[in-house]
């Protein structure tokens, strides 16, 4: 193992360790976000060449996260790439979609008014959370994921 590589994996561990910590986070996420702006015409991706894997290893250990949406629902995830470095890289505190902010707007419009929605491939939620406040007291959603994981992940954020 070269000196490089040692050093990259130590900052990588203190990286997993630091991030522990929610405030940290938070913290450490804000400044590389306001690093990304002053870089952003460097001439390559800031957020995919050293901001979004200081993200990564940042929540290399973290459990179930949380982030509450504008809507006021609380979405619940664990940290497992693009996605969810977009989401909590977002500006916006409490962003109003998790995933693909036109599908998002897309789906609400579509399910405005309707009693009943059906999502085959409902991911761990993202869309039908949000169907569902829409529709709170007026209809019922109905989801289904094939991957276990991201099933239980829907079906963790549907008791939530």
């Amino acid at each position: 193992m070269s000196l490089s590589t040692n050093i990259a994996d130590k900052a990588l561990q203190g990286l997993a360790i630091i991030g522990q910590d929610e405030q940290s986070r938070k913290q450490i996420i804000a400044t590389l976000r306001m690093i990304e702006g002053r870089h952003a015409s460097q001439g390559f991706n800031v957020r995919n060449e050293v901001t979004g894997p200081i993200v990564d290893a940042l929540h290399r250990d973290t459990d179930v996260l949380c982030v509450r949406l504008l809507q006021g629902v609380d979405y619940y995830f664990r940290y497992q790439g693009n996605i969810h470095r977009e989401l909590v890289m977002s500006p916006e505190e409490n962003p109003d979609h998790v995933w693909e902010p036109q599908t998002t707007r897309l789906l609400l419009h579509l399910a405005c008014g309707a009693t009943n929605v059906v999502i085959g491939g409902a991911y761990s939620g993202d869309h039908a959370l949000l169907i569902a406040h829409s529709l709170q007291g007026k209809g019922t959603v109905f989801c289904f994921e094939p991957n276990s994981a991201e099933r239980g992940q829907l079906e963790y954020n549907a008791i939530e």
